[in-house]
């Protein structure tokens, strides 16, 4: 049996003898490896604060190389893998070996941050893992509309993609000027500087850095001058090094809007298929091994409409295509709908999740709910999902923690496990346990329409004693149960160990705070059945509905409208007998 959870969950892992405990920071000796794969582990160490010996040390580390059908191919995708890789730990002596078998780079570091956890355990255990990822394409996307990132918050999260096994970075915030208003010109020499550190972190992170451009707000699609324009820029970011780019034209008109384009092409479809084809030819001269990405100005809907259909079925088969699913933000991915795409396309769609992105209407939102409603089965019928954060990089790292699980390996993701294994990571763990009262407060998204499930198991309970049973038992049990959402809140408000979060969150952690306390009010009201009290607590309903940031989604408001209503009187508790 395992000793503990591993986040993402392997594959495969056989435990099969004792343990080992570590004592203080481990320290290993490299028994057998490369010099390449020693600088790795070497690496690796130092970022950890582990101590990596040539000569003597506790723990044996061995790495071998095997490009074998065993460590490159995964028979439930029926595809060949280059992050594949498996972990054999064997405790027999005073001195345990620990053996990494891997076919690149990558898989390397996804032995190693699998490892990380089994070390910082506090123990070795014996056992055999053998592990791969089921979905190809793994990432995030920074293509929200609001503030961008900054270098060091861009730094942070790819670190904590590499350590959750992600593969994937796209850098397109819609707000960055020289991304899609700014398109056509060059970076200056700082900021493609700060572009360029980025790169070089993924790179060695094993993670693919994309560089996104939408041009699609003012292109002239017929203009060679823009094309060169177009072309120029793109150049530019592959001279410091990058080979993987995105085309955006997302969220412009639906159809042309210059007269010189309505006399070359007969739609927009026409248009997007030929400046991609140009471009693609273009960038594949530049260098045969760059790849490209295009997200179409349609990206939702049932992925058989004219203009998709005719994009994809036009469109180069080594270029991927974004896709939304169904809606813009879409409640649930299945296979039905990606059937259809595909059919349709002529391409697997790879997926644009738009979660936890909360920008513009839903700015009021706080997406931090586990990544919930994707089929088990979507990596066998998609390329892959990239998740949309939010303009929150400390809050947006707790989704974001359930949607590399769930991509690794979806067959044994648990929600509910991973979400507060993700909250423990993110919001430390002396802080988790009043954290996760707020949290399940704080669920409301596309994806997760209701919100606070226990609190309307608390409040049910309360309205049934109140119409219909013991009416001071009801008091008494809503009494002992408010107290722990109260004790949360004040927890909360004076300050919590990640200061980030605690600063993105503030705003929520007090429309918490407020809400419980127009909760308990109504409720004191109730008990004392002081009817000069109904104008305080008008007020209070009044003042709370005023501010808009979004806590309990809609479970506090019936309730506490209910009350000043009237509807748990004695006088209703006698109609209803």
């Amino acid at each position: 049996m395992k000793k503990f959870q591993l986040f993402p969950e392997p594959q495969k892992i056989a435990v099969t003898g004792g343990v080992y405990t570590i004592k203080g920071r481990p320290s290993f000796v490299c028994g057998s490896c490369g010099k390449e794969d020693y600088s790795i582990l070497q690496d690796w160490c130092t970022e950890n604060s582990y101590t990596l010996n040539r000569e003597s040390a506790v723990i044996s580390l061995n790495l071998q190389h095997d490009s074998s059908e065993k460590t490159t191919y995964i028979k439930e995708t029926s595809s060949v893998t280059t992050e594949k890789y498996t972990l054999d730990i064997i405790v027999e002596n005073s001195r345990p070996g620990i053996f990494i078998t891997y076919s690149s780079r990558r898989g390397i570091l996804y032995a190693l941050a699998t490892l990380k956890q089994i070390v910082d355990s506090g123990g070795l255990f014996q056992c055999r893992i053998e592990d791969y990822p089921k979905f190809n394409i793994r990432g995030i996307i920074e293509g929200y509309y609001g503030p961008p990132w900054n270098s060091r918050e861009r730094e942070e999260m790819l670190c904590l993609l590499s350590e959750y096994k992600m593969n994937t970075f796209f850098y397109g915030p819609k707000d960055d000027p020289y991304h899609r208003r700014l398109w056509q010109t060059p970076y200056d020499s700082q900021s493609l500087s700060r572009i360029e550190k980025l790169l070089n972190l993924a790179e060695k992170l094993g993670i693919d850095f994309y560089y996104s451009i939408g041009p699609g707000l003012s292109i002239k699609y017929s203009d060679e001058r823009a094309f060169n324009l177009l072309c120029n820029k793109l150049k530019q970011l592959y001279s410091i090094g990058i080979t993987k780019f995105g085309f955006f034209l997302d969220d412009i008109p639906k159809v042309l809007q210059h007269t010189e384009d309505k006399l070359v092409y007969e739609d927009l479809a026409a248009a997007h298929i030929s400046i991609i084809s140009r471009l693609f030819n273009y960038l594949k001269n530049l260098d045969p091994e760059i790849k490209l990405v295009v997200c179409p100005t349609q990206y939702h809907g049932r992925g058989n409409e004219y203009y998709i259909s005719k994009l994809g079925q036009n469109t180069n088969p080594l270029i991927d295509i974004f896709w939304t699913g169904p809606e813009i933000c879409s409640k649930e991915l299945n296979l039905y709908d990606a059937a259809v795409f595909t059919s349709s396309t002529c391409h697997k769609p790879l997926y644009w999740d738009n979660y936890p992105v909360n920008d513009l209407e839903m700015g009021n939102e706080m997406h931090i709910g586990p990544y919930i409603n994707r089929d088990i089965h979507l990596y066998r019928f998609s390329s892959g999902i990239i998740a949309n954060g939010m303009e929150y990089p400390e809050a947006s790292k707790i989704p974001f923690i359930t949607i590399a699980c769930y991509l690794w390996n979806p067959e044994q993701y648990n929600p509910e496990v991973c979400w507060k294994h993700s909250i423990r990571r993110v919001a430390g763990e002396k802080d988790s346990r009043n954290f996760l009262v707020f949290a399940d407060n704080v669920r409301y998204s596309a994806i997760y329409p209701s919100d606070s499930p226990y609190l309307v198991q608390i409040l049910s309970s309360f309205i049934f004693e109140c119409l219909y049973g013991d009416r001071e038992k009801g008091f008494a049990g809503f009494g002992k149960e408010i107290a722990r959402y109260s004790d949360a809140g004040e927890y909360l408000l004076k300050g919590i160990q990640n200061k980030k979060l605690f600063k993105e969150l503030k705003p929520w952690f007090r429309k918490y705070s407020d809400g419980i306390k127009l909760l308990t009010s109504a409720v004191d009201y109730l008990k004392n059945c002081d009817t000069k009290e109904v104008d305080s607590l008008k007020k209070l309903y009044k003042n709370y509905q005023a501010d808009k940031i979004k806590v309990f989604a809609d479970v506090l408001y019936p309730f506490i409208l209910a009350v000043i209503e009237g509807e748990f009187s004695t006088d209703k508790r006698k109609a209803v007998r």
